[in-house]
């Protein structure tokens, strides 16, 4: 895991990997909005989409109200789209298991509240732990591709999130089950 910045005094590759949001092109004219991994579409005109406090705020309130406690508001046209950029706001208690991309990295940007990501081995152990937060300077984390991670939400938050498309199923590409 690639931390944004400095994460206990590790060196980072800020740069590079908030830059890597943005190589991804554009895919198409409409926005999606959904719980989570489930998305309808509202077609936008082909002006750019501003990320501000207005639609910030508003998906965190949509986040509150959804059974899974968490919304995202896609960028991307399609669940095929090569390139997925979304944001998710999640709310503590909401369930996102520990998952792998086989074959993707994943990037987290944190534009508010407080998040846990956590990567493990194989064997369910813990690797790595970083909190983010916008407030203490920790900005987000790179995943790298087949490295299984979770998150958990600490306070209500909002990502900035990025990876390669098409969307597949976490139970197709697997669930790692951790003793507690």
């Amino acid at each position: 895991m690639r931390i944004l910045p400095n994460c206990q005094n590790r060196a980072t590759e800020t740069n590079k990997a908030v830059l890597s949001l943005f190589f991804c092109k554009f895919a198409g004219n409409s926005s999606v909005i959904g719980d989570s991994d489930t998305a309808q579409t509202h077609q936008t005109d082909e002006r750019m989409k501003i990320i501000d406090d207005n639609l910030v705020n508003g998906l965190a309130q949509e986040a509150k109200k959804s059974p899974r406690l968490r919304m995202n508001y896609n960028f991307h046209q399609s669940l095929q789209d090569k390139c997925h950029r979304f944001l998710n706001a999640l709310e503590p208690g909401t369930q996102i298991p520990v998952h792998h991309h086989p074959t993707k990295a994943e990037t987290f940007v944190v534009l508010k509240g407080k998040v846990r990501v956590t990567t493990y081995n194989d064997q369910g152990e813990v690797l790595e732990t970083c909190v983010l937060s916008h407030e203490d300077g920790l900005y987000g984390a790179d995943i790298p591709e087949n490295v299984w991670h979770g998150l958990e939400c600490l306070e209500p938050c909002v990502l900035l999130e990025c990876k390669e498309g098409p969307f597949v199923e976490h139970e197709v590409d697997g669930i790692l089950e951790i003793a507690k």
